[in-house]
């Protein structure tokens, strides 16, 4: 007996697209996006600090783009790694990193992988 299978498996459908544009509640630590896609938004921006938004700026750079997305929630498994929390004193100014994001019309991070030479 497979211990790993889902309890309840639920079909490809609507419910998985039923957002496609909302960036709230997007997650990196449990994301995948086609390369091409995410060089085209410059990747994640490194100017965000320790822990906190950089993840909805990178899904609201993506949803600009034209990528949308489709949720795993109860159609995928998720196994989190316990770890130390990361510092959030930086969460002020993350804040104001996304709402200056969010008032403007970027797709690419301004500290990205153009700074790798990519």
């Amino acid at each position: 007996m497979n211990r790993l299978l889902p309890l309840v498996t639920l079909p490809d459908d609507a419910f998985r697209r039923r957002q496609p544009a909302r960036w709230e509640g997007v997650k990196t630590c449990n994301l995948s996006v086609w390369r091409d896609d995410l060089v085209r938004v410059n990747g994640l921006d490194e100017a965000y600090a320790g822990w906190g938004l950089e993840d909805s700026d990178l899904a609201v750079r993506l949803l600009r783009a034209g990528v949308r997305h489709k949720t795993a929630r109860f159609a995928a498994p998720l196994f989190h790694l316990w770890h130390r929390e990361n510092d959030r004193s930086a969460l002020p100014e993350n804040r104001r990193r996304l709402d200056e994001v969010l008032r403007s019309d970027r797709v690419r991070a301004q500290r990205g992988l153009d700074q790798y030479g990519h």
